[in-house]
């Protein structure tokens, strides 16, 4: 059982796709996922600090704590018995007494050099002392003369260096940072290995670090992925006591859709889900889209239309629901514990009572299991067509708060709709009607068209379908192959300038290079089409640490 359940740090971005954008994540270690024991989406806020592995390299540190942790104390001392009566039953060779006396001499003589040796050696340490104090002033005019060549980005610097992460105990500077980075801290002229993945003491797990950009202070620093994209007490607002039960529900679903994921990273050829692992793993993402902070402060604020607010005091007279922020939970626990056939049947009756309301001018309330809007926007999203997209070679994605579940469209209806899975791949669902290019009649048209959408090849259990089959020829083993579409950099960086725009707090990259020409596809379409980027941001001085970063004059 977790502790103190109320204290939590809640992720909406899953942990182990946010750790694909350390800078030593490896999608060609077959072990990796021997390290990733806990893809709960609830982690406990450490009560210690959390401290570099200086020099050392990755070790398999989840393998050998639960060995350790297999191991009682009783079973330990078992363990090390043998080795005690090993050492006692070791034979032992008599010598006669005169050769042992004749040796003794001359073994006390070999033993008594290596102190003589030692004494001299002490005065050589002292003259190192001095000669590295009389090297310190040549050193300082050496760090003088890299930051004149830096030029306009000193300034940068030293607002990242005092941009450290809260809670996680002791701080780097800039250059460390830098360092961590690009792989090039050097200490004495010996190079040291990239140590940006850490382990705490508390749990002795891998902790892994990743670029974090933070609009408020226009800064960049190395975070933790367990205290990056989430919220504190995400549940700290809601009546309900027993919301723990709905995370480990959750956490399962996250677990399967994981292992698909997992297969996307590894370059696999065969991408392969059957009829109820796809609509699992749509759950799962529609869920991941809703149980966001963005969504829970819109109930929190009450930031709604006057339809829906209408339509939402409708639905608590009907489950006598006293606060409006309750609904949010109301309808996420239900999402969760219902099984997604039910949800899609709940899911027609409402369309059908639209559509009659529409037709009939019906004052009839909607009392379904959850509030109608929530239920056709979910309903809606599970319908969609799912693409897996591939970042062409040099461009990458990028994450942000809205990453996982931002949408293109045109304010009614989303065309895509993005899930970010690591720099180099994302999940997409795409409205059913784009391929048939629905939206052609309307003023605003979808910019991702033309060979990006493929449909997966189907093979139904029950064989062929005939021309005019319905949904009775469908069956839970049907599979689905998909495959990776290669997505041009132009459309990458547009995805990326739809996160660019839309982002509240922060913002995380990989490659340098990559997030540079993001950032500047971003200021010209910003220009070009301020009806689709109407925020606007400004991010000059990222540009500038970008090109400090990668060495560009």
């Amino acid at each position: 059982m977790v502790k103190n359940l109320k204290t939590q740090y809640h992720h909406y971005i899953p942990q182990f796709i946010l750790k694909t954008f350390d800078d030593n994540f490896s999608l060609n270690v077959s072990d990796y996922f021997a390290t990733i024991p806990d893809l709960f989406v609830v982690t406990p806020i450490p009560d210690g600090s959390v401290q570099a592995d200086s020099g050392r390299k990755r070790k398999r540190t989840t393998r050998r704590r639960r060995e350790d942790e297999a191991k009682d104390p009783k079973e330990q001392a078992k363990m090390e018995e043998p080795k005690k009566r090993t050492k006692v039953k070791e034979p032992k060779v008599k010598e006669p007494k005169e050769q042992a006396k004749m040796k003794e001499p001359k073994e006390q003589a070999k033993m008594e050099e290596p102190k003589k040796k030692s004494k001299v050696k002490e005065p050589k340490k002292k003259e190192l002392k001095e000669q590295a104090k009389m090297e310190e002033p040549k050193k300082a005019k050496m760090r003088e003369a890299i930051e004149q060549d830096e030029g306009g980005g000193a300034n940068e610097q030293g607002e990242d260096g005092r941009a450290n992460e809260q809670g996680e105990g002791g701080g780097a500077n800039e250059q460390s940072q830098v360092a961590d980075i690009e792989g090039e801290s050097q200490s004495g002229g010996v190079k040291k290995e990239n140590n940006s993945i850490r382990t705490t003491e508390d749990t002795k797990k891998p902790d892994y670090q990743i670029k974090v950009y933070h609009a408020a202070s226009r800064t960049v620093s190395l975070n933790s992925v367990r205290r990056s994209y989430g919220v504190q007490d995400l549940y700290r607002d809601v009546s309900e006591e027993n919301w723990m039960k709905f995370e480990i529900l959750l956490s399962k679903m996250e677990c399967t859709s994981s292992r698909f994921i997992r297969e996307i990273w590894a370059g696999q050829e065969d991408l392969s889900l059957t009829r109820s692992q796809l609509t699992e793993m749509k759950k799962f993402l529609v869920i991941m889209t809703y149980r966001s902070n963005n969504r829970r402060d819109q109930y929190k604020n009450d930031r709604f239309s006057a339809s829906t607010r209408q339509s939402i005091l409708m639905h608590m007279r009907h489950k006598n629901i006293k606060r409006i922020q309750d609904v949010w939970f109301d309808n996420l626990k239900w999402i969760i514990e219902t099984p997604a056939d039910d949800i899609m049947e709940e899911y027609r009756k409402a369309i059908v009572y639209r559509a009659k309301m529409m037709m009939t001018f019906s004052m009839d309330e909607y009392q379904g299991p959850i509030h109608i809007a929530e239920l056709v926007e979910f309903g809606n999203m599970c319908t969609n067509l799912m693409c897996i997209w591939q970042a062409e070679e040099g461009s990458e994605f990028i994450l942000s708060e809205g990453c996982f579940g931002a949408w293109e469209g045109d304010g009614r209806e989303p065309f895509h709709t993005f899930y970010i899975v690591s720099p180099r791949y994302a999940i997409i669902l795409v409205n059913r009607l784009q391929p048939w290019n629905w939206a052609t009649h309307l003023p605003f048209k979808s910019w991702f068209e033309g060979d990006i959408h493929a449909n997966p090849e189907t093979v139904y259990t029950k064989g062929p379908p005939p021309s005019n089959f319905t949904s009775d020829h469908f069956s839970p083993t049907d599979e689905f192959k998909y495959k990776r579409i290669v997505v041009p950099k132009e459309d990458v960086y547009f995805v990326n300038s739809i996160f660019l725009d839309a982002r509240r707090e922060s913002l995380t990259y990989k490659s340098n290079l990559s997030m540079y020409r993001s950032v500047q596809y971003y200021d010209m379409m910003k220009r070009w089409r301020p009806d689709l980027f109407k925020n606007g941001h400004d991010y000059s001085l990222l540009k500038r640490k970008l090109v400090a970063d990668m060495g560009m004059s």
